[in-house]
């Protein structure tokens, strides 16, 4: 419910399966309505990855 995924807490706690996490994770009706919320926004634009090689080309000569 705090943003962490559920991939992250199961390594933590140190359960065999994400079924094991998922029985001790219970989502509050608000925290859905807010999940659904992000799920809803527009996607970001696209990065310019040519932009993006140019400065690591020119920060690792």
């Amino acid at each position: 419910m705090r943003g962490v995924s559920l991939k992250v807490i199961q390594v933590l706690m140190g359960h065999a399966t994400i079924d094991m996490t998922m029985r001790y994770a219970h989502l509050s009706p608000d925290t859905r309505r807010e999940t659904i919320g992000v799920l809803d926004l527009p996607l970001a634009p696209a990065r310019n990855t040519d932009a993006t090689r140019m400065e690591w080309t020119a920060n690792h000569p």
